[in-house]
């Protein structure tokens, strides 16, 4: 009988097997990226060059622990909890936080003015992370979590970075988004670019974003960019809550707080206004 290629031999030592499961796993994990956050145990299969049965055995193990999750629905698999988890020790490390030491004051005042969930976001290459995140103290809030990932192109945050960052960044979002398959965004509603690139001229004018129920259903967002002295986004700051209590006039008339919390976070860092 031909032997699996994946298989180990039976004499193999076991600390040389264990060492194999792990590199595996963590081939399986590296699969996955902000250009594609979700992928069929085909696509990990293709990617890995493993057997459909190893992977299959792995990513059992690799769900159970936390690492990873499927949805019922398309049957694809994306970056579980425990992964967020360990994302947090490191961020909680870098350079970011600076940022939040800067931040977090002006934060607070924003939360207790507008009495909604406040949040600091960043950007990577072509997506945004939240760093930092004060949730509303009133019964029913959003929180995003720090940690969560999102595209430049979904929502209030993210168009408010995109707006500001470097037009080579800008152009690499905008074609993604040109070839992204909707399918893999089902809880999103996604812009055209033509819709981005009208949305981006006028938040550049007006210095903040704005979204209604885009990324979350029945949630509203209103966002400004944090700049550096070069007018890069490099950073920004949110304010979420539910769309018939954080309503468009009531976003409107904050906007000039929140601008004004972007820029005294932009002074902290050493940004001159």
């Amino acid at each position: 009988m031909k032997k699996d290629a994946n298989t180990p031999a039976a004499n193999e030592p076991t600390a040389e097997r264990g060492s194999q499961a792990i590199h595996r796993a963590l081939q399986l994990l590296k699969c996955f990226s902000v250009e594609r956050p979700t992928v069929s145990l085909t696509e990990l299969t293709r990617q890995t060059g493993l057997t459909m049965p190893t992977v299959h055995r792995m990513v059992k193990a690799l769900q159970s622990s936390g690492f990873l999750v499927q949805d019922a629905v398309t049957n694809r698999y994306s970056l579980g909890p425990a992964v967020m988890t360990l994302a947090r020790v490191m961020m909680h490390r870098s350079a970011n936080e600076d940022l939040v030491t800067a931040a977090m004051p002006h934060l607070e005042e924003l939360r207790s003015i507008t009495n909604e969930t406040v949040g600091l976001h960043c950007p990577t290459a072509e997506a945004r992370y939240c760093v930092a995140e004060l949730v509303s103290r009133q019964p029913l809030r959003l929180s995003t979590g720090v940690g969560h990932t999102y595209e430049l192109f979904i929502g209030a945050t993210g168009h408010a970075i995109l707006a500001f960052s470097k037009p080579e960044t800008v152009e690499r979002v905008l074609t993604r988004l040109e070839h992204a398959d909707r399918r893999d965004y089902p809880e999103f509603e996604i812009p055209t670019r033509e819709q981005i690139e009208a949305e981006l001229a006028t938040i550049r004018r007006q210095g903040y974003a704005m979204s209604l129920g885009e990324v979350v259903a029945n949630a509203t967002a209103v966002a400004a960019p944090i700049l550096s002295d070069q007018g890069i986004a490099v950073a920004a700051v949110n304010v979420t809550g539910p769309a018939d209590r954080w309503t468009r006039p009531l976003m409107e008339q904050h906007t000039s707080d929140l601008i004004k919390v972007a820029r005294q976070i932009s002074a902290r860092l050493g940004y001159p206004d």
